[in-house]
């Protein structure tokens, strides 16, 4: 649980307490889910850690063509509901035209 006044601006904001969770998945160029369906989910960081380029999509398309393109060596994109709407709440896949590439993931997940 988030503790300090970054906690009671979390609960200010969203009505409830919120966790941190983390995750380093690995894009490929099958392309699959890094984030599933989370109605409790308010916001995102998803950053490209690798060196190739990855799509950030929020459909399985399984092609680099469409989406959000994170160039390696830290790009980031982040979403929250305040600024995007919805958009945090909805399933985020991660394709990579070739070899593959490092992401680093933190997710704030309200507990009800």
């Amino acid at each position: 649980m988030l503790s300090g006044p970054v906690a009671k601006w979390v609960q200010d904001q969203y009505g409830s307490m919120a966790v941190l969770q983390t995750t380093r998945p690995v894009a490929t160029t099958a392309g699959f889910r890094i984030l599933g369906f989370n109605p409790n989910r308010p916001q995102w960081l998803i950053v490209n850690t690798g060196i190739q380029a990855v799509t950030i999509q929020w459909e399985r398309l399984d092609t680099g063509a469409t989406g959000l393109v994170l160039a390696g060596g830290g790009s980031s994109v982040g979403v929250n509901a305040r600024d995007d709407f919805l958009l945090p709440i909805f399933d985020v896949y991660v394709f990579t035209m070739a070899a593959t590439s490092a992401l680093y993931i933190i997710e704030m997940v309200a507990q009800q």
